[in-house]
C-alpha cells in the first residue's frame, strides 16, 4: 500500500496477534457442592494507511465470573486473560518528521490490571519515541526520521481474577481498554529543493528590479 499524497511513507506489513484464555484453578475438590464458572477474553484491533498518516485502533475486555461457585472450603479462582498486540512496518524514502498521538481509556475494577503500549521503534525494534505501562489519556510525541525502515507497535495485555473461597472472596470481576492512535510523518524538502526556492525567489527579485529600471 503506498499513499497518495507523500511519496516519502510506504506502509509494508501490517499484523494484528491475539491471545486470550479463560480458566478456572480449584483447590479441595472433595468439597465443591455445586460449580459453573465463565471467564470470557476478547479484542479487536485495526491499522490503516491514508496519505501520511497511518491510525490505529485496539480494544480488549475480560470477564472473570465465579458467582455460582460454592464451596465449603478451599478456593474456586475465576482468571480471564486477553492480549492484543498490532504492528505496522512502514519505509521512509526522505528524511522526515513525525508526530504522534494516542489515548487509552480503561476501566478496571478491583480485580484487573492492565499494562498499555504505543512505540515508535527502527527495524531493529529499538524504540525511538513512545509510551510503555500508558496512562489513560492523550500521550504525544514528535522528531526526525532518517531514510529507513521502521515499526510502529501498539497494545496492551489485561486480567481479571476473581477468588471464591466458600461464599467469601471476589466472586465476579471485569476489565476493558481501548486504544486510538495516529502518526503523521511529513517529509522534509531535500537541499536541492531550498537550493530551486532560493533561486526562483532571485530569479523573481531580479526581474522586478529590471521591471523599476524600464
Amino acid at each position: 500500500l503506498v499513499p497518495t499524497t507523500s511519496p516519502s511513507l510506504d506502509l509494508n506489513t501490517f499484523t494484528a496477534n491475539w491471545s486470550g484464555s479463560s480458566f478456572t484453578n480449584t483447590s479441595n475438590l472433595a468439597s465443591l457442592t455445586r460449580e459453573s464458572r465463565m471467564s470470557t477474553a476478547d479484542s479487536t484491533a485495526s491499522g490503516a494507511l491514508s496519505g501520511n498518516t497511518i491510525t490505529t485502533n485496539s480494544w480488549a475486555k475480560v470477564v472473570s465470573d465465579n458467582r455460582f461457585s460454592r464451596t465449603s472450603s478451599g478456593t474456586v479462582r475465576a482468571v480471564s486473560n486477553a492480549d492484543i498486540d498490532s504492528i505496522i512496518t512502514f519505509s521512509v524514502g526522505q528524511q522526515s518528521n513525525y508526530s504522534w498521538s494516542t489515548t487509552f481509556s480503561s476501566m478496571l475494577d478491583s480485580t484487573s490490571s492492565t499494562y498499555l503500549y504505543f512505540e515508535l521503534s527502527d527495524d531493529s525494534f529499538n524504540v525511538i519515541s513512545g509510551c510503555q505501562f500508558c496512562a489513560n489519556g492523550t500521550l504525544t510525541g514528535s522528531g526526525l526520521l532518517a531514510v529507513g525502515n521502521y515499526a510502529l507497535r501498539w497494545g496492551g495485555a489485561i486480567q481479571s481474577q476473581s477468588d471464591n473461597n466458600g461464599l467469601l472472596g471476589t466472586q465476579f470481576g471485569s476489565g476493558e481498554f481501548t486504544q486510538l492512535g495516529q502518526l503523521t510523518v511529513t517529509a522534509v524538502p531535500e537541499t536541492e529543493t531550498y537550493a530551486m526556492l532560493l533561486a526562483g525567489l532571485g530569479l523573481m527579485g531580479a526581474v522586478a528590479r529590471r521591471k523599476r529600471a524600464l
